[in-house]
């Protein structure tokens, strides 16, 4: 199945652009060699979007700034609030605490080294040796490999190949709950999990057009793609500014500029973000308010006195 950059975006409309680029790249090659189906790319996805919050970092955050939630995330490792005080602000103790002495993680700095990483944020020693042995990357030596592309995308599919997830998805059923099981062992995190997999299941099952409707409430800016983005390219073009280019429904560079003269025109915030105040400056604006710089006609003599001024000022 071919995954596009709308698709992702549908998914996770707040996704890093870069990331999206990278998934995109690499998917048709890793997903042939990992066996990842069509049927398993919107699961693959939609669980991969949960555990990297909507695409936006490849390794696990263990910075935690109170108790409660320290508490929350391991109630097993923590029994009371004096046993997770120590670990507040402290990523690394925390990491060494929580992951040490478990699923080949034996020296003293292993949980902090082999914390969460990648698309499927891949945890312990045992799961990185894993994708050593898939890949002949030497990510146990160098860890931060699976914090980048293409090992981020490509230790998730070694994942899901190894614990053979595929057959969850055709057992059919409860697939989010019995995946979320699998791969997290537990449930947490499983309403945001279900809200990715719908999204996913939707911008698969639609024409990729359709895939990413961003709600009325939502700024536009770069980045950001589907039919509003195409309402608002066309009323610039229409307003004259047509150094915008193509009408494609893809918030580019060209968009962005055009966006920005806009507002300074009218007086706004010039930030190429397109709020509130700027639709409605483009719902009152006219039609000739701006209009791309045409270049002068000159006459015959203006022509010749130019011609000579350049001859005698080379630049």
């Amino acid at each position: 199945m071919t995954v596009s950059a709308a698709h992702i975006f549908a998914i996770a409309p707040t996704a890093k652009r870069y990331y999206v680029d990278q998934i995109v790249t690499y998917w048709p090659m890793f997903a042939a060699q990992y066996g990842i189906r069509s049927k398993d790319t919107p699961y693959v996805l939609a669980q991969c979007a949960a555990e990297t919050g909507a695409f936006n970092r490849l390794e696990e955050s263990l910075y935690y700034t109170t108790i409660a939630r320290i508490r929350a995330v391991w109630p097993s490792r923590f029994k009371s609030d004096a046993a997770a005080a120590p670990y507040i602000r402290q990523p690394e103790k925390l990491a060494n605490h929580v992951y040490g002495g478990r699923y080949g993680n034996s020296g003293p700095n292993d949980g902090w080294l082999f914390r969460g990483s990648g698309l499927k944020q891949t945890t312990f020693r045992a799961n990185y040796q894993a994708v050593a042995v898939a890949t002949g990357a030497p990510v146990v030596d160098r860890p931060d490999m699976l914090r980048a592309f293409p090992l981020a995308l490509e230790s998730a599919m070694v994942y899901w190949r190894d614990k053979g997830l595929s057959k969850i998805v055709d057992a059919g059923g409860d697939i989010v709950a019995k995946l979320t099981k699998a791969i997290q062992g537990g449930t947490g995190g499983l309403a945001d999990r279900r809200t990715f997999t719908a999204r996913a299941l939707k911008a698969f099952g639609t024409p990729v057009a359709e895939a990413a409707p961003l709600p009325e409430t939502a700024l536009l800016r770069h980045g950001a793609r589907g039919d509003r983005v195409t309402a608002l390219q066309a009323r610039l073009k229409s307003l004259g500014y047509v150094e915008i280019g193509n009408v494609d429904g893809i918030f580019g560079d060209a968009t962005e500029r055009a966006l920005k003269q806009f507002q300074t025109r009218y007086g706004l915030i010039a930030d190429g973000v397109a709020g509130p105040n700027t639709f409605k400056a483009l719902e009152i604006a006219a039609p000739t308010d701006y209009h791309e710089p045409r270049p002068v006609k000159q006459s015959g003599m203006e022509k010749f006195f130019a011609w000579l001024v350049g001859l005698f000022n080379p630049r």
